[in-house]
């Protein structure tokens, strides 16, 4: 999903990324609202790895103030009305299946226009 933000970021409007890492290659990516899905018991690729693109997510969505918890996720404000889920839980590099219904939500909220 982190290509297809830096390569074709402009005809999407959100992506969940899940037990994965963008790192520098996202950076400077357009502003669109993402879903960060982190398994703090990922042996494939580490939690700590993971959590190195959550500055620079914030950076192209231009966030800077402290998000809102609900729950296993942190919601914050974003540019361009973007937003930033990160959700974090004791699994490990799995698809977040009981956040199904939240992340369905998520995309039915941010959509091109």
């Amino acid at each position: 999903m982190n290509v297809l933000w830096k390569t074709r970021g402009e005809k999407i409007a959100a992506i969940c990324s899940a037990s994965a890492q963008g790192g520098e290659m996202i950076s400077g990516a357009i502003p669109i609202s993402v879903w960060m899905y982190i398994g703090k018991n990922d042996k494939i690729v580490s939690p700590q790895n993971q959590e190195l693109s959550i500055p620079i997510v914030k950076s192209n969505l231009g966030i800077s103030l402290a998000g809102k918890t609900d729950g296993d996720k942190t919601i914050f404000k974003g540019k361009n009305k973007t937003e930033l889920v990160i959700q974090s839980s004791e699994a490990g590099h799995e698809f977040p299946k009981q956040s199904l219904q939240d992340i369905a939500y998520f995309f039915r909220k941010h959509t091109k226009n």
